[in-house]
This record gives structure tokens, sequence and C-alpha cells, in this order.
């Protein structure tokens, strides 16, 4: 069965279907030429990463501004270490505050700059519990999936890779975030494995080469600080990769779902 498009609607239906299910449209028989859907393609990983590096530029204020914010409370938990008595607290601020970050900057990156960062971070604060749950389950999922001669572990990460943006963007957490992207990534899992070790890859190697030069002239703080601006320059660009491979799968995902509909 081959998919069309409805004259009166555009809607994707069948090209065996009498009338549009959306629009109540009547066909006639060959009076609309097929148009076949085929699983979507994803984008090359090099062009994934403009389009990543673009996004993220068209949102450098507000992702600063994040950035910012980030350093600002994560300073916090820093101070509370001078008492030992605090560090059940902060053992539980650093990863809050993370994924607090995190929350932020992929709805920056899925919703625009309509919005201040503040609006951003009281957004984002209603989904750092499934943030946490969902990483957690990706952690110890891939770890115990590692344990058993490292290839189940990778095939989990692939599958959970989506995890984040889901738990984000979706209202789902834990398993549900988990299944979910299972589910995106069905049929897509070799294409994903080549986009994220490309684009692990490519950020990695600018991160270390951003380090060469003062590590070669003996300034070795001076390369870790470098290397740790850049790393922290890259980030929102690395989740804004993960956001537009969602996008990809998740169109995807749609197009089955309206397939098997009809």
């Amino acid at each position: 069965m081959a998919l069309m498009n409805c004259p009166e609607c555009r809607a994707d239906i069948s090209d065996k279907a009498s009338a549009c299910p959306q629009c109540g449209y009547r066909l006639a028989p060959g009076s609309v030429v097929s148009t076949p859907v085929l699983r979507v393609r994803l984008t090359p990983a090099m062009e994934l990463l403009n389009r990543a590096f673009r996004l993220c530029r068209s949102r450098a204020k507000t992702l600063a501004a994040v950035m910012v914010m980030e350093l600002i409370l994560l300073s916090f938990p820093g101070y509370l270490l001078r008492w030992r008595a605090a560090a059940p607290l902060v053992l539980f601020a650093f990863p809050a505050i993370f994924a607090w970050g995190i929350g932020a900057i992929i709805l920056i990156l899925a919703r625009g700059e309509e919005r201040s960062v503040v609006q951003m971070y009281r957004r984002a604060l209603a989904r750092v519990p499934a943030i946490l749950w969902t990483s957690l389950l990706l952690i110890l999922s891939v770890a115990l999936g590692s344990l058993l001669l490292v290839i189940p572990g990778i095939v989990l990460a692939v599958w959970f890779s989506m995890g984040i943006v889901v738990a984000v963007l979706e209202d789902s957490a834990g398993f549900r975030s988990l299944a979910r992207s299972k589910r995106l990534v069905q049929g897509q899992w070799w294409p994903v494995l080549w986009r994220q070790l490309a684009a692990g890859l490519a950020i990695g190697f600018l991160v270390v080469a951003s380090g060469f030069i003062p590590a070669e002239l003996g300034a070795i703080r001076l390369a870790q600080f470098v290397m740790a601006t850049t790393n922290a320059v890259l980030a929102p660009v690395g989740f804004a990769y993960q956001y537009l491979i969602y996008q990809e799968l998740a169109q995807g995902c749609r197009l089955r779902r309206v397939a098997e509909f009809l």
C-alpha cells in the first residue's frame, strides 16, 4: 500500500481509499497521483551538525544566559561543601541543577526565543524529576548492558538516546520516556548510531584541539581551562544535534502511524 495526498486537505491517505478519512473528500479511482511515503531518511551527520550550529547561533543570547545561570547556580553547592553535614544535599543539588539547565536548553532550542530565560527555567523546573529519573534509568540500563560483553550496552544506548529529549518535550518520564525513545529509533538504529558517533568524534576533536597549543607550550592549567570552556560552549550544540535527530525520528514515527491507521 502506498500513501498519497488528499487533493482537498493534503492529508496522507491510502491510494486505495474511496474517501479521505480526514475531510471526507470523495476520491475517484486514479484521480490522484499517488506519492509513496518511505521510511524517513535521516539527514547526514555533518549537515545535521551544521544545522545544530546554526540553531544555536540563532538562540545565542538566550543560550549564553542559560550557561551563565548554570555557573551561578552550580557555585552554591560548592560553598556548601565547607560543611560536612551538607554533603548529602550537595550530592543531590549538582545533578538537579544540571538537569534543570538541560531542560532549559532543550526548551529554548525547541520553542525559540519568544520567552525569557526565567520563563524557560520555570517550565524546565517541572521537568527536573522526569529528567533525573530518565537519566538514572538510562545510565543503569547501559551500565548493566555493558557488563554483558559491551554489545548490549551499545544497543541500549542507541535505543534510549532520545530519552532525555522525550522527557523534556513530552509528558513522560522514566520507563515511558525510554520506551518512547525505542519506538522512535525503531528501524533507524544503525543511522542513529553512526550519527551519534560522528557528532561525538567531531565535538571531542574540537574540545581536545582547543587545548592543544597551550598544552604544547606547557600551560597545562590554561589548556584545561580552554578545554573546559570549549566543552561548555559546545554543550548546547550537542543538545541541538540530539533535538534535530529527535525531530526527524518523530516525523518518521508519525508517518508509520498514518500508514498503520490506513
